[in-house]
């Protein structure tokens, strides 16, 4: 009898024991975040965030995600399930701090992320948040934007003579904020606006612009190839903006097919051969 209590003492602390190690593999979180870039929209932003998933039980990322320090408001969403061994890419919402302009951030950001694995008992899991990130998506989603990521232009109508190109531009204001055109260039060319610069654009507005394109000088052209003189390629369009800081940006595009054809028209019709690369000649080797 004794034999057999103490068999079954042991059996009763094995299977206790058995059933702990299975609780604690069931209550383990095994996991790792990472905060990818994010994407701005109106008065609201999101950051990409990736659960990996290293156990052998699927976790639940729960709906309640903040940051800490408190300096961003994370948006509630639903659960999401994340299997065994997977990777899941999840959006995590957040709304932005408007009217007032964001400051940038001098301390440390982690988004914590509430996960419960099989045994259903939550656990924080956190990932570090690039503070630049955070309030760069911040200030695009209320619209502070710099005068060259606010400015958005357009080109139509391009017309064709001998000696010159002609089109009219469409310059937008996608910003609450105005700015300035102080001058439009472009490299080996001569570009002159009707009404002349510089020109005021309000927020959220934008002024149609009639411009004129001349060769001046084919010494001045920049080499063929997507990367001329200045590194900058022939019919680059570049847009000298101010903001109403002060502060001066460029903004550099290139503009559609019509135009690029009817400038690389242009510089053919002028200054003959100057868009084929020069030929590299290969040094001619001893008794040859």
């Amino acid at each position: 009898m004794l034999a057999v209590a103490l068999v079954a003492g042991v059996n009763m602390t094995a299977s206790r024991r058995e059933r702990a190690r299975e609780l604690a593999a069931r209550d383990r979180v095994d996991a790792t975040l990472f905060a990818a870039a994010g994407e701005a929209h109106d008065h609201a932003f999101e950051v990409t965030l990736l659960v990996v998933n290293h156990g052998s039980s699927a976790i639940t990322v729960n709906a309640g995600r903040r940051v800490e320090p408190p300096l961003y408001d994370a948006t509630p969403v639903e659960d999401r399930v994340v299997g065994p061994g997977v990777t899941e890419q999840l959006a995590v919402p957040f709304r932005a701090r408007c009217p007032g302009q964001p400051e940038e951030p001098d301390r440390r950001l982690k988004l914590v992320v509430p996960i419960a694995p099989a045994s259903g008992r939550v656990r924080d899991v956190s990932a570090s948040l690039d503070p630049t990130m955070m309030w760069d998506l911040s200030r695009r989603a209320c619209g502070y934007l710099r005068a060259d990521e606010a400015a958005v232009p357009s080109v139509r109508d391009v017309t064709a003579t001998h000696y010159t190109v002609r089109f009219k531009m469409l310059l937008a204001n996608v910003s609450g904020r105005p700015f300035v055109l102080s001058n439009v260039t472009s490299p080996g060319l001569a570009l002159s606006v009707l009404g002349g610069a510089p020109l005021a654009v309000a927020p959220h507005s934008d002024v149609d612009l009639a411009v004129a394109v001349a060769l001046p000088a084919c010494s001045r052209l920049p080499a063929p190839g997507p990367r001329g003189a200045g590194g900058l390629q022939f019919a680059t369009i570049v847009l000298d903006l101010r903001d109403d800081t002060g502060a001066v940006q460029s903004k550099q595009f290139l503009p559609n097919a019509d135009l690029s054809a009817a400038l690389a028209g242009l510089r053919a019709r002028i200054c003959p051969g100057s868009l084929q690369a020069p030929s590299r000649t290969r040094p001619r080797g001893f008794g040859s």
